[in-house]
């Protein structure tokens, strides 16, 4: 954020496309990963949206027994023990027998949801399975409201640079 100040500060009419290359997009405490990041310029300029904020998962097929989709970070929102009973509840709803565990396994070394799916089964369609479902996705709502000369606006990325590049010169 702090570079992409700077680069406002001396190039004054840059574009968001050029802002962008500093700021990627929001980022979250609990981590994710936004699914469609093409929408971002839109909401950049236009100061609101939302999108889809997806758990970050990756597959594990080193296990001669089991396969495994681990979730290493989780949607802004989303309670951690909700989301792993939300898992169980699929896998019983949808009887997704394939699915043979879903255990918390985080620890001091960070976040870590373990699904354990059987061996002759595909793990990349339990996953897009459980990702159409909405289990592991968050909506996430866009507003960025910024007060402006005592009013409070909703601003692209260059008015909310602006209005602290302002505020920052008049402190």
């Amino acid at each position: 954020v702090i570079d992409a100040i700077n680069y406002r500060i001396s190039h004054k009419n840059c574009s968001i496309d050029e802002l962008m290359q500093f700021i990627k997009g929001p980022d979250f405490p609990t981590g994710g990963r936004i699914k469609d990041v093409k929408d971002l310029p839109n909401m950049y300029e236009t100061g609101h949206g939302s999108f889809k904020l997806w758990c970050k998962t990756e597959i594990d097929t080193s296990n001669k027994e089991i396969n495994q989709i681990l979730i290493t970070e989780i949607p802004w929102g989303k309670d951690k023990s909700e989301l792993v009973n939300n898992i169980v509840k699929c896998k019983y709803a949808n009887k997704l027998d394939a699915i043979l565990e879903v255990r918390d396994e985080t620890d001091k070394d960070g976040l870590k949801i373990a699904i354990d799916i059987k061996k002759d089964s595909d793990p990349s369609n339990i996953l897009n399975f459980l990702l159409s479902k909405g289990v592991l996705s968050s909506t996430i709502k866009f507003n960025t409201l910024v007060i402006d000369h005592n009013r409070p606006v909703v601003a692209s990325l260059t008015e909310m640079i602006d209005c602290y590049i302002e505020h920052q010169v008049e402190v």
